[in-house]
């Protein structure tokens, strides 16, 4: 690697470039905002106009830094080349005449995902929990078709806004199962015609809410412990192979001191 190069490996990887980074994504992101905002766009449309796009243009810079230091290993960078892909996505409103995609513009905000690793640890959580939540959203469903069919079936006819059919027994259930004015706005009404409706909904908040939600959470929590305990892993394997690595360097500095005693014996001699 050259000299010039480590110095920009150097200068990239430094806690300045790093918080001037985060601190243009954060103002882009304010920027972006303020250009939905119709008053100020109308006073300020080509001051916000010209930072959105020296934004960009810094983005592009910093990202023909990071492509001379890492060379090819950038595109094994699973967070480098999701950063790039955003920041290609958000350029389309700029070449673009319609205008109809300048919400392109907002997905630079993603870029917080990468750059923060707190972030960056709950989005792998999510993604590594994926498949199990996928499967409970299944069992989800099934839960709500059950119940859709029964109350639609049982309060149907006396309440068709909230049961008249499939779907909007599913929305209902949806709005019991946030308890958005479940009580007094939906069962409660239903129940002074049907007195034991409180069963079928107190069951279903049972299983939806106590019970399925709370297994995705332990779902959850199961996986960060997993996260945690890899991550400790590869830092023990890490520190290992460092200690390694310095104990060899180490006994090779040993071995080429020897030699320059030798030599130097060698060379008394011969004098």
């Amino acid at each position: 690697m050259s000299f010039f190069r480590i110095k920009v490996a150097k200068f990239i990887k430094s806690h300045y470039f790093y918080n001037f980074i985060l601190t243009i994504i954060v103002l882009n992101a304010i920027i972006i905002g303020l250009q939905t905002n119709t008053k100020i766009n109308e006073g300020f449309s080509d001051f916000l106009e010209f930072l959105n796009h020296a934004f960009l243009i810094i983005f592009l810079i910093e990202f023909s830094l990071r492509i001379y230091v890492y060379r090819a290993h950038f595109f094994h960078r699973k967070w480098d080349v999701f950063d790039l892909f955003v920041v290609l996505i958000s350029i389309v409103p700029e070449t673009s005449v319609v205008s109809v995609f300048r919400f392109l513009r907002v997905t630079r905000i993603l870029r917080l995902v990468s750059i923060i690793p707190k972030i960056q640890f709950i989005t792998q959580v999510l993604l590594r929990t994926l498949s199990s939540i996928i499967s409970i959203g299944v069992l989800l469903m099934v839960v709500y078709y059950i119940y859709a069919v029964i109350s639609t079936t049982l309060y149907g006819q006396d309440f068709p806004q909230w049961f008249g059919n499939i779907g909007e027994s599913y929305y209902t259930l949806f709005q019991i199962m946030t308890f958005e004015s479940w009580s007094m706005g939906i069962v409660r009404p239903v129940m002074e015609k049907h007195p034991y409706a409180w069963i079928v909904f107190v069951s279903f908040l049972v299983i939806a809410t106590y019970i399925v939600l709370n297994i995705v959470i332990g779902i959850i929590v199961d996986c960060i412990g997993e996260i945690k305990d890899s991550n400790k892993d590869l830092t023990c394997e890490k520190s290992e192979l460092l200690q390694d690595e310095i104990l060899n360097k180490i006994n090779g500095l040993e071995k080429e001191i020897k030699n320059l005693q030798n030599i130097i014996v060698n060379m008394e001699r011969n004098k």
